[in-house]
């Protein structure tokens, strides 16, 4: 069942006060289910009305925010935006014999979206398989993606720093003639997936935690502007 005002207090709370209030229904229940099996006699009726006051602030807030969402909404401009997500094997991804494959293949896809009249197209998280040098002014763009349509294209980028490069799981802000007008570097790394915790620290952890990526994290998030208008 889904309550969409319920949740709409996380905009103040995050995910740790919808957590919050789904643990203590939880407590509460538990506490009323054990005091009726064993007839104790004591019932969480503090904790519930506790609970019933926290749950109907929250929809109650949450109805008055989903009406300003909704009024927001209706009046703002509308775009059209192309979200790209092909059908890629994990362990195929990652082969650099398919790269340009894989490539080709978001770049077709990138020509029907296109063809929708959509002003923005966006790959997946490091979609193009490719690597791409910190200093590039362009990709490689083998279609013809019209005038007015930029696209977001998750890629691996290398910037040359002394004694080699420092990889970044980066997004790249690309014109239809494949010019590279902005990035992004992502600055939540996921552990032990995309960094190896401590290993700055401890450099020879690096020789027994097996194929884990050595990205660096980025400043923060950039407000991309496209001349389009986005």
């Amino acid at each position: 069942m889904r309550i969409p005002a319920l949740v709409q207090i996380a905009d103040i709370t995050g995910a740790y006060g919808i957590t919050f209030i789904t643990a203590f229904a939880g407590a509460v229940l538990y506490q009323l289910v054990i005091s009726i099996r064993t007839r104790s006699g004591h019932y969480p009726w503090a904790a519930a009305v506790l609970l019933l006051i926290m749950v109907s602030a929250c929809v109650g807030y949450g109805i008055k925010r989903l009406d300003t969402v909704r009024a927001r909404m209706a009046s703002a401009d509308h775009i059209r935006i192309a979200l790209l997500q092909p059908n890629v094997p994990f362990d195929e991804k990652f082969d650099p014999d398919l790269a340009a494959a894989h490539n080709q293949e978001l770049f077709d896809m990138s020509v029907k979206a296109a063809a929708r009249n959509v002003a923005l197209i966006v790959w997946p998280e490091t979609g193009y398989r490719s690597p791409i040098l910190g200093d590039a002014k362009r990709i490689d763009m083998p279609v013809k993606i019209p005038a007015g349509t930029y696209l977001y294209v998750g890629a691996n980028v290398f910037d040359r720093v002394a004694g080699g490069y420092a990889a970044h799981n980066s997004t790249l802000a690309v014109a239809p003639d494949g010019s590279i007008i902005g990035r992004y570097d992502k600055h939540h790394l996921f552990p032990f997936g995309e960094y190896l915790p401590l290993s700055n620290v401890f450099p020879f952890l690096k020789k027994y935690a097996g194929p884990i990526s050595d990205f660096k994290a980025g400043t923060g998030p950039p407000i991309q502007t496209f001349p389009n208008g986005i």
